[in-house]
């Protein structure tokens, strides 16, 4: 049981950070996604910091800024295994005043200057020698209260204690990370949504996954690839609105080509038009498009994805004026054309086993596009950030299909703080969290 679970995991055999690989930058409640290369070089607090350094280290490493020798304006970064903490910096000889009224905050009270301080980093100081100096040089910090001497060690440590954590990229840090800086950027879907709207679709390791996702970032898809797994029999067709599909988080999960490979990425409108195409095309010549029934499922489809002549041949077909390409022509000649012979072929031998629908846009004329796609007793989640839509689409289903267990809902995730005597709700909590209509077809 526990080899089956590895085996469906993506590769995490290798636990080295490689170029070319997303990673996570995490600095206490800071967090960064960033893509490792011989020259990268973020930004965090104003200081540019060359990241080739972890190349080669495993994942959950945690290193220490530290100024570069080749240059004065851009740090480096080297692993250490142990962190500095903030414990034993109050000192017992100090005193702490009993209030802060009479602390003028005037600016005058430090007596180090900036470029001392920036001395102290550059001679190679730790951070907690550092802030050790800031409390001796201070002529205002035995005046203060305790809670107040505890404030300012916790603000001084945040900004000279120069520790980072590489992590893997995961869903729901990728989810947290945009979700605070955008949450329209990725559909206003927050964890808690997206864990109930692959509980609700089922999402195997086996079986057609169909998604039509306007706009999350690639949110959906990289869930559902994720819940896939390597080594799988399961396929996802990523239908979407324009030109491009958004893959942005698909890129930052590092997942591996052969589950890639079973990503099939085609706009709704090619997608509808190569249906309506195959049901208008005679019978024989349907067969040139379909796959032999005596293959599997999973050769089928591979030889969608692998490069030989039969996507040329059919694009020859249907324009005999056209000459017919060499064996070794490009694959990105007829993208859309292969990819969407892929999308018809999976789904004329073996109808979806879901359909999950993240629109921006009204989601009726959609799923009533998509319904027929889907296996009998297989279930839908139709999600929308409005409840209005959903109330549309929720009255025809009921009146034009067959379906059970037809659900419209909404759910009210908040957080909490815990602490001694200051338990309370966040007060920057977000409300936007959507609706789901949920249910399955019968017919």
């Amino acid at each position: 049981m526990e080899n089956q679970c590895e085996e469906n995991m993506y590769d995490h055999t290798n636990n080295l950070i490689k170029k070319g690989d997303y990673v996570i930058i995490r600095k206490e409640n800071f967090m960064k996604v960033h893509k490792v290369g011989e020259n990268s070089i973020f930004t965090i607090a104003k200081d540019e910091v060359d990241t080739s350094s972890i190349i080669g280290k495993p994942f959950w490493t945690t290193f220490e800024i530290v100024p570069s020798k080749k240059c004065e304006t851009i740090n480096t970064l080297q692993p250490v295994t142990k962190v500095e903490t903030l414990d034993k910096l109050r000192f017992d000889s100090l005193k702490s005043g009993v209030d802060n009224r009479l602390i003028n905050d005037n600016g005058t009270s430090q007596q180090l200057s900036k470029e001392n301080i920036l001395d102290l980093r550059k001679a190679g100081k730790s951070g907690k020698e550092i802030v050790q100096t800031l409390i001796e040089n201070s002529t205002s910090f035995t005046t203060k209260t305790e809670y107040s001497q505890e404030k300012y060690i916790r603000k001084k440590g945040k900004k000279y204690f120069q520790y980072l954590t590489i992590s893997r990229p995961t869903i729901e840090l990728l989810q947290e990370i945009y979700y605070r800086q955008d949450f329209f950027k990725i559909n206003s879907i927050r964890m808690d949504t997206l864990a109930q709207i692959l509980s609700y679709s089922d999402v195997k390791s086996d079986g057609v996954h169909l998604l039509y996702d306007s706009g999350s970032l690639g949110l959906t898809a990289a869930s559902i690839l994720n819940r896939i797994g390597v080594n799988t029999s399961g396929y996802l067709i990523n239908l979407y609105p324009g030109n491009e599909p958004q893959n942005t988080i698909i890129k930052a999960m590092n997942f591996p080509s052969e589950l890639l490979n079973r990503l099939i990425n085609i706009s709704m409108k090619n997608f509808i038009q190569g249906k309506e195409n195959t049901v208008n095309i005679s019978r024989n010549e349907s067969k040139k498009l379909e796959l032999p029934e005596s293959n599997t499922e999973e050769q089928s489809t591979s030889e969608c994805h692998s490069v030989n002549i039969d996507s040329s041949e059919i694009s020859v077909q249907e324009n005999p004026r056209k000459r017919k390409p060499s064996i070794n022509a490009d694959v990105d000649m007829v993208p859309q054309k292969k990819t969407k012979i892929c999308a018809i072929n999976l789904l004329n031998n073996n109808k979806a086993d879901v359909l999950i629908v993240v629109a921006k846009e009204h989601p009726l004329n959609i799923v009533e596009s998509l319904i027929h796609l889907v296996n009998k007793s297989r279930p839908f989640v139709i999600f929308h950030t409005n409840r209005e839509p959903l109330q549309d689409t929720y009255v025809v289903l009921k009146q034009k299909y067959r379906v059970v267990n037809l659900k419209l809902f909404t759910n009210f995730l908040r957080s909490y703080q815990v602490l001694t005597d200051r338990t309370h709700p966040d007060i920057m909590t977000n409300s936007s969290n959507g609706y789901l209509l949920t249910g399955y077809f019968t017919q």
